[in-house]
């Protein structure tokens, strides 16, 4: 084991009473309240209606969701979330809300393409706590340190994991900066093409 490195919590599930609060769920909904308020303040600068972002929302947030994986919805209980599912069912249902708005979708998807990266990034310190996506081990200082029931088999010996989820985070903030210093109307795929490359760039420390 590395002399420093960066420890997992201790637990991903508390509970209120009888309902369980899960730590990924919860990392999950802030990366849309953050990506909400994100596109939100894009959307405005360039003369955009207040209450479309929210409208868009109500109907691309469950779309993505299910889109994530068709088989069963509620994945992200579990520390997973399918990037192109959630992708592309989200974009079909943003269409759909922007058509019954009347709004054009390129300006939409423009200004929600920063947030969905902030988003996503915030949504990734959900897999710290569910110790669900880390790499080969390490010893490196910031290496991530996961439990022996976490483990892979044939690496319960080690301790200590490359912190994939850090690494998609990092690149996520990278996107979201770079795609957010562009114009607020600029192309909504930007967001998709680079934060798909995420984890293939992070699969070689896997």
């Amino acid at each position: 084991m590395s002399a420093a490195f960066l420890p997992s919590p201790s637990r991903a599930i508390w509970h209120l009473g009888p309902v369980p609060v899960r730590a990924y769920a919860i990392c999950i909904i802030l990366g849309i309240l953050v990506a909400l308020q994100v596109a939100t303040r894009r959307y405005r600068k360039i003369g955009g209606r207040d209450g479309v972002m929210l409208e868009v929302a109500t109907l691309a947030v469950p779309a993505g969701l299910i889109g994530e994986d068709w088989t069963d919805m509620l994945r992200i209980w579990d520390g997973k979330i399918g990037l192109p599912g959630a992708v592309a069912a989200g974009a079909l249902g943003a269409w759909l809300a922007c058509r019954r708005a009347g709004v054009a979708l390129v300006p939409v998807a423009g200004a929600v393409a920063p947030g969905l990266a902030f988003g996503q990034a915030i949504g990734r310190w959900g897999n710290w706590f569910s110790q669900a996506l880390y790499g080969r081990p390490s010893a490196l200082p910031w290496a991530v340190e996961i439990a022996p029931e976490h483990r892979v088999r044939g690496y319960e010996s080690f301790a200590t994991f490359q912190p994939a989820f850090l690494y998609e985070c990092a690149w996520d903030v990278l996107v979201a900066v770079g795609v957010n210093s562009s114009m607020a109307g600029s192309p909504g795929w930007i967001w998709p093409n680079w934060a798909s490359a995420a984890p293939s760039a992070c699969s070689q420390s896997r």
